[in-house]
């Protein structure tokens, strides 16, 4: 029973990092074909702090509806 539960917890941690993984290359992805310099938005956007909370927040919670959809 506990080789199961193991084999279980391992499969699980495997999925977390594809979905990591993939949500790291939506988002370059979205960068590319969007043709934005991410550097120098980056840093427009972080030098007003609730500009750059709002950006980067929505972008995060974005990907990981996309992929709990995906995956699910």
């Amino acid at each position: 029973m506990a080789e199961v539960l193991t084999a279980n917890a391992v499969i699980t941690l495997m999925y977390a990092l594809f979905a990591l993984f993939a949500g790291w290359l939506a988002l370059r992805a979205l960068d590319v074909l969007g043709g934005v310099d991410f550097k120098t938005t980056a840093w427009r956007i972080s030098s007003e702090p609730l500009s750059a909370a709002i950006y980067f927040g929505a972008r995060f919670i974005g990907v990981c509806l996309l992929i709990g959809q995906v995956v699910s």
